[in-house]
């Protein structure tokens, strides 16, 4: 390779950040081919998993945390999605009135990544957090505590108690509340 890994690291960040098509790519990067191999080959090894997994670590343990997490926090967000997504991947959301895709998150208390799971914007809250608990199951078996909006209550929290191993605490708005407010541990 005629470029450093660091600078083809720079430019998946550059990408990832701006949203850009790989062909965009400034020429201060290496070639966008290049980059998108690196890419495609890293993401179906898992390097790209490791790379952030142990930056995770890295940053717990600079804030005098263990490394791997041991709690989480869970939530969904619907995104609208290009005409360009197929209707298979997408869906309508009634509540928030957007149509496209919804992201559903588990991270740790400091805020870093920990599990993501996209599904189409039709999907409940308490659905896409049941497939991202089992995925989070298996791999951080350290999390026995995970905290939740109003969204994931019901069936969920028994199940998550019960074949998961995992409390799953929902997190309740205030009585009085009007607006935005943020929560403790949302």
């Amino acid at each position: 390779m005629r470029y450093s890994r660091r600078d083809v690291i720079d430019a998946i960040r550059y990408l990832a950040h701006n949203g850009c098509v790989w062909r965009a790519l400034p020429i201060d990067f290496p070639h966008p081919k290049l980059v998108y191999h690196c890419f495609t080959v890293w993401a179906a090894d898992g390097t790209l998993s490791r790379i952030h997994d142990t930056l995770r670590e890295q940053v717990r343990v600079a804030e005098g945390r263990q490394p791997v997490p041991t709690a989480g926090l869970i939530d969904a967000q619907s995104l609208r999605a290009a005409e360009t997504v197929g209707r298979p991947s997408r869906g309508y959301d009634a509540g928030k009135k957007i149509n496209g895709r919804k992201r559903h998150i588990i991270v740790d208390t400091t805020g870093l990544l920990v599990a993501i799971l996209v599904t189409g914007a039709h999907e409940q809250d308490r659905d896409g957090g049941r497939l991202l608990l089992q995925a989070l199951r298996m791999c951080f078996p350290s999390i026995r505590l995970s905290w939740a909006d109003q969204g994931y209550s019901g069936t969920l929290v028994t199940c998550a108690a019960t074949s998961l191993n995992i409390t799953l605490q929902i997190v309740r708005k205030l009585a009085d509340q009007t607006g935005f407010v943020v929560l403790h541990r949302r």
